[in-house]
């Protein structure tokens, strides 16, 4: 793939080049995404890497970013949405990014 679209909770939280997403995430949904990755160094029969928590029910997400009660970054400004930061390709939605 060329381009790389990141969605939680029917959000779109991250977008760009694939390269650029894969080597240097914005948003901190892509980097847990990217932390659970396993390649064929990984031992077998050890735990996977997980992502704490769990998805909102559908219709049910917490006002602002969707993934603040999970994100080990949330903060009182995450409980409304943040504004897309960088270009309409290639950017994030997040507070640290745009404080």
């Amino acid at each position: 793939s060329d381009e790389i679209a990141v969605l939680y909770a029917g959000r779109l939280v991250e977008a760009g080049p694939a390269p650029r997403v894969l080597r240097s995430p914005r948003h901190p949904y892509t980097k847990a995404l990217i932390a659970t990755h396993l390649d064929l160094e990984t031992p077998l029969g050890g735990r996977l890497p997980e992502i704490p928590g769990g998805l909102p029910r559908p219709g049910a997400a917490p006002p602002g970013c969707p993934y603040a009660p999970r994100c080990p970054h949330a903060m009182p400004s995450c409980t409304v949405m943040p504004s897309w930061t960088g270009a309409v390709g290639d950017g994030a939605a997040c507070w640290l990014l745009n404080p």
